[in-house]
């Protein structure tokens, strides 16, 4: 009996090790080959330049501000403010940004916004640059709501 549990374990370990090495063989390149969308992911997770920072600025306060008011102190949706937005965690308000809200009016913005872009909107309006002071500096958007 112990002769064919040896014989089994080293005709199993020889199997296993072939089997083993020829999953590497298939596996390695297919995993190359779908982490190429992680890395086009990485380079959109870039932070947005100066010029592309303004453009967000108004797109925050006049399509977002139609819902939220045009200060954002809220609308049909909700206040974006920092104090009331303190209380979500950031990965929270980028899905909704990304992703939008079910059965809410909110849309979803990843098909024209990159993650970068959304990140440092979560990031403006948490720090409260997007709201009623960046208006009122604003020559394209008026004060009133």
């Amino acid at each position: 009996m112990q002769q064919l549990l040896n014989t089994f374990s080293l005709t199993f370990s020889s199997a296993m090790r072939s089997l083993v090495m020829r999953s590497l063989v298939i596996l390695v390149p297919v995993i190359l080959v779908l982490s190429q969308p992680v890395l086009s992911y990485a380079q959109t997770n870039v932070q947005p330049d100066a010029e592309r920072q303004k453009e967000l600025t108004y797109m925050v306060q006049q399509d977002c501000g139609s819902c939220h008011g045009m200060t954002l102190k809220g609308g049909l949706g909700p206040s974006l403010l920092p104090e009331r937005i303190a209380a979500f965690p950031r990965q929270y308000l980028m899905d909704a940004v990304t992703h939008g809200r079910p059965d809410t009016p909110m849309p979803p913005w990843k098909p024209i916004l990159t993650e970068g872009e959304i990140q440092w909107i979560v990031e403006q309006l948490q720090l409260g640059q997007l709201g009623q002071a960046s208006n009122k500096s604003s020559t394209k958007v008026s004060n009133s709501e």
